[in-house]
């Protein structure tokens, strides 16, 4: 059966012109792939077209596949460029939650980014996370694309900074300093509007 094969079997096979051996790949890694696409656009429709139009590279590109990286690398920095190709076209901005008390020193100088998935246990709290995301939305204005996708590679799709390096072909150090920008971009956007949002709250709550 195909799916006793390893990545390195399969692909032998697609290049002999296996189809099955090419849809046991997909299956593979086809939810891993939608991960990210949907992440760079929040949105599930573009994201499967994203996700399909991936797998539809790597179906031509197949041949040119050499081995020097992983296989899963490969197919994840295709679908990486998919992603920043619909950026360029059409803006869009991922739904993600920060936290501010996150947004702190980590190892190596970094200022890691903590997604929330917790629940609102009230009323109150459900304004409040709604209003983080419209300010967390509004803050990544400020975010290029580039970084865009090593926030979510890193952040939400716990990627190593190796496995990224070679997904965006770029060196480690360059991968570590754009994360950093990235998440100083966004802390301090959020530094700077967190009191103006809190006052606009206070008077709401005093009634204008």
């Amino acid at each position: 059966m195909l799916s006793a094969y390893d990545d390195g079997e399969l692909i032998s096979k697609c290049k002999q012109g296996d189809t099955d051996a090419f849809g046991q790949l997909v299956d593979k890694y086809q939810q891993r792939v939608y991960n990210i696409t949907f992440r760079m656009t929040n949105n599930h429709e573009d994201a499967l077209d994203l996700a399909q139009e991936s797998f539809l590279r790597v179906y031509r590109a197949l041949a040119s596949f050499k081995g020097e990286s992983a296989f899963s690398t490969w197919i994840f920095r295709i679908a990486s460029n998919v992603c920043l190709d619909k950026l360029r076209q059409k803006k869009r901005q991922p739904h993600i939650v920060l936290s501010m008390d996150s947004l702190m020193a980590g190892e190596e100088g970094d200022y890691p980014i903590e997604i929330s998935a917790g629940e609102a246990s009230n009323p109150e709290q459900h304004l409040l996370q709604g209003e983080m995301r419209r300010e967390i939305r509004q803050a990544l204005n400020a975010v290029s694309d580039e970084h865009r996708l090593v926030l979510v590679l890193r952040d939400i799709e716990g990627y190593s900074y190796e496995e990224i390096a070679d997904m965006v072909g770029a060196n480690i150090g360059t991968i570590k300093s754009r994360l950093n920008r990235a998440r100083l971009a966004l802390r301090e956007v959020l530094t700077v509007r967190e009191p103006l949002t809190s006052s606009a709250r206070l008077r709401e709550q005093k009634g204008g």
